[in-house]
Formats: structure tokens, sequence, C-alpha cells
């Protein structure tokens, strides 16, 4: 059974915090960012260093998924939010699919991602994401 890592970051960067976790049978890193609010620079730093330390050590790109229901970004951190996710998704994942019910949330990233040049694959649901993948990964 794969464990999640809850973090320790401190409270008043995520609320509430993220859970990670790399189920190694399906070989599909998960990355749960619902409910999480970024709300400065540092915050993006703290995200980046958080997710390099499960994804470094791995050695390879993997698939991910990322859930960011009710997640929310501040608009002093949102451009670094997003170079951030960008260069994590190119240097680490074989492919990434996003997920959140929010419709506004959905096209700003998406758009944002678009304009970096970076396919958004940004759905409506975690059901949306599998049947993208052609496959039944679930978070474990």
């Amino acid at each position: 059974m794969v464990e999640p890592m809850q973090s320790h970051l401190h409270s008043s960067l995520l609320t509430p915090e993220p859970r990670l976790c790399f189920d190694p049978d399906q070989e599909v890193f998960f990355a749960d960012f619902s409910g999480c609010v970024v709300r400065h620079l540092r915050d993006v730093e703290q995200i980046r260093a958080l997710l390099l330390s499960w994804l470094a050590p791995l050695g390879k790109k993997v698939p991910a998924i990322v859930n960011y229901e009710s997640f929310s970004v501040s608009p002093d951190a949102w451009d670094a939010y997003v170079d951030m996710a960008r260069e994590v998704a190119q240097v680490h994942y074989s492919s990434v699919s996003r997920y959140t019910g929010g419709a506004f949330f959905r096209a700003r990233l998406g758009r944002a991602f678009h304009q970096r040049g970076v396919a958004p694959h940004i759905f409506g649901s975690e059901h949306d994401v599998r049947r993208f993948l052609g496959c039944t990964r679930q978070n474990p």
C-alpha cells in the first residue's frame, strides 16, 4: 500500500497541506493540491522543493495526475507558480493531467500554460482525466 506524504510546510502556506505520493505499481505520481492556497513567492519555492524531493529521486520522468480542486493562487504569485509548474513538468513528468471542477480556474490555468507553449490537459474531474489517459489509474 502506498502512503501519501503529508508535508511539513508552515501552516500559513497551504491549507490544507498538499498530499503527494508515487504509486510504484502504476508508476504514476499523484499530487493532491485540493484546498491549497498559494499566497507568496516563497510558497511557490516551497512547493517546488517539496515536488523535487519526491520526483528527483525517481531518476526518470513519470506520468502525473494533479488535483486542483478548490486550489487558489494569489495574483502576486500567479506567474511564478505557473512557471514553476511548467518547469517541474518538463523535467520530471512524461505526461501530466490536471483536474478541477472550477471552470474559471481551469480556463485561467489552461490559458497560462498555452501562453507558455505547454499543453494544459486540464479536465473537470478525475473521471475525465482517467478517461483521457485510457486507464483506471486512481489516487492510492
